[in-house]
Formats: structure tokens, sequence, C-alpha cells
């Protein structure tokens, strides 16, 4: 046979002499000892055993004690709405306090379209300063070379221009490196910064299990503004969904909304 779950050890009133053997010591031992939980009603309120000190609970009156042992629903039931009403509370104000912040971080990030543009712009100024640099040094090396053709051979002339254009082509080498090298670690840089965006992104957040419902482009954070709206829509992490109240099943509806 199964224990039971709670024991009560109760006597409606009476005399000292009848209520002497709650005071026995065995009595008393017994319910201090006991595995299972003991609530002591003896007598009225107004009267005191031993074993109400050695007792798990004491109540002033046996029906006291049955109301102890056995809640009522209705309290319970209220008492569990009340913390899920607090619990859904206290997670719309956590979502609402990390979108402020994950807009306020964006806030603080550049666009990495406008960096990698600025980039372009000095790859291409660069680009255009080195093509003037060449034309003028190279009229400027024909020019001396113009001048001095009476007077010297052109071989060696011939020659100097020709280091000159190695040294320009490996002026173009160095730029094309260097311009390289800057668009890799703008293209580095605008990964991390993507990364850094879609890590605060709500999308990671319905992935955990979340949903965001909004009428038309207004969020709806509450039972209230979900009663009121007429069409809602349901954004999973997956894809998105449509939800439209019927008003001819308009209670039947608003059980699904509650």
């Amino acid at each position: 046979m199964p224990k039971p779950d709670l024991l009560i050890v109760a006597r409606g009133g009476g005399s000292l002499e009848d209520l002497m053997p709650f005071n026995e010591e065995i009595v008393v031992r017994a319910v201090a000892e006991s595995e299972i939980p003991i609530i002591s009603a003896i007598g009225h309120e107004t009267d005191t055993t031993l074993i109400d000190f050695a007792s798990d609970q004491r109540a002033p009156t046996p029906t006291a004690a049955a109301e102890m042992a056995v809640p009522v629903k209705e309290e319970l039931s209220l008492a569990l709405q009340s913390h899920y009403q607090s619990m859904r509370t206290n997670m719309y104000r956590f979502l609402v306090e990390k979108r402020n912040y994950i807009e306020a971080l964006s806030k603080g990030i550049k666009n990495p379209q406008y960096i990698l543009d600025q980039l372009v712009q000095k790859s291409d100024d660069w680009a255009e300063r080195l093509k003037l640099a060449m034309a003028t040094l190279l009229e400027q090396k024909t020019s001396k070379l113009d001048k001095s053709s009476m007077l010297l051979s052109v071989e060696p002339y011939l020659y100097r221009v020709s280091q000159s254009k190695k040294e320009i082509s490996n002026y173009q080498t160095q730029l094309s490196y260097h311009i390289s090298t800057l668009l890799k670690d703008a293209q580095q840089k605008l990964g991390y910064q993507k990364q850094l965006l879609e890590s605060y992104s709500y999308r990671n957040v319905l992935k955990r299990g979340y949903a965001m419902v909004k009428e038309g482009r207004r969020l709806i954070g509450s039972a209230v503004d979900a009663k009121t709206a007429k069409k809602l829509s349901i954004q999973f992490h997956d894809g998105e969904i449509q939800v439209s109240k019927d008003q001819d099943n308009h209670s039947e509806q608003t059980d699904l909304f509650d």
C-alpha cells in the first residue's frame, strides 16, 4: 500500500485531560521522526500541545488543516496566470532592450558600402596620379633626349629611357600590389562588420524559438494589441505566416490570441 503524501493529526476541542495524550513523549517523538509531513490540529486555536512544536505545520482547527493540505484551485490558477503574465512582460521588456541595444550599435557602425566606395575612390585617384606622373616623366625624358640628341649618341639615352620604362613598370606593379592589398583589407573589414551586424540581428533571436508579431509595419507587443488587430503576420526564423480574425467566429478567434 503506498504511503500517504501528508498526515493530519486532529482532534476537536476538549479539556486539558482530553488533550494530554498529545503531550506524551512517545507521541511527540513519533511526530518528530515521521518521514511524512504532518499538520497538527489539536483542539481549538487557544489550545497548545507538544506535538504542535514537533510537527511540520500547526493549524488552529481541523478545518484549517484541511484547507492547508488542499489549496483552492482558483487561487492556484490565479497564481499561475500572474506568473505567466509576469514572465511574458519580462520577456518582452528583454527583447525591447536588446533591440534598442542593437539599433544603438548599428548606428555606430559605418556603412560598409561607404567604406568600400572611399577606398575605390582613393585607388582611382592614385591610379590617375600615377598615370599623370608617368606621362610627365616620359615627357621630361623625351625632352632631354631631344635636346641632347644632336651632341651625344642616342644609345645612352635609349638605355636610360629603357631603364625609366622598367622603373615605371615596377611602379605599376607596386601600385597594383598596394591596391590589391587595400581591397583585400577592405573586404576583410567589410566581412567582419557584416558578421558583427548579423550577430546582433533579431533573426538569431527567432532561431531560438521566438516569433515576431506585426500588423502591417507595426510591431505587436501585447495580447491587447493583438485582439484589436484585424490581420497579423507572424514571422519565424524560417518564414512568415498571415493570420486573419474571422468576424463571424470572433469569440473563438479571440481565444487563440489570449
